[in-house]
């Protein structure tokens, strides 16, 4: 136990115990020297931390799609009108027609194609109304019967006769 402190007065008056204030004291630290680190498991090895910090790229806004603009209308395809003749006109000789309407003249004829020995082929993408037309042998003789006649974008087999 410790003791009391007295204290002094003045003389007459009468003295009184007063207890001495205490403060309150750490535990003492040991030297540095005696702590010992604790070992970390190898299992679990540690990895500093440092946050990054990161500007992000500004936001840049797309802009609108532009409106659909509706395409032009794609052109008609052409028509193709077919005239082909099933006749074997003999070695030598060649087909010829002529007409009205697509160019086709009665004066003078245009050539048909030969595609084989009894296959003759005339193709326009230019009519624009019914073809009147006569098929002729060299471009001579004409072929017997009435005119015929087509509508653009159709196709027509003849068999002329000489």
């Amino acid at each position: 136990m410790k003791p009391k402190a007295v204290q002094k007065t003045k003389p007459g008056t009468t003295a009184k115990t007063v207890k001495p204030k205490t403060e309150a004291v750490a535990p003492p630290v040991p030297p540095a020297a005696a702590v010992k680190p604790t070992a970390k498991p190898a299992s679990s090895p540690q990895v500093a931390f440092t946050p990054k910090i990161v500007k992000a790229a500004p936001v840049v806004a797309k802009p609108a799609p532009a409106p659909a603009v509706p395409a032009a209308p794609a052109p008609p395809k052409p028509l193709v009108t077919t005239i082909a003749a099933r006749i074997d006109v003999g070695l030598g000789n060649e087909l010829f027609i002529r007409g009205e309407g697509n160019g086709l003249s009665w004066e003078k004829g245009q050539l048909l194609k030969c595609i084989d020995s009894t296959t003759w082929i005339w193709t326009s993408t230019q009519a624009e109304t019914k073809l009147i037309f006569k098929l002729l042998l060299n471009d001579q003789v004409w072929s017997l019967g009435d005119d015929l006649a087509v509508e653009p974008g159709q196709k027509v087999e003849v068999t002329p006769t000489f």
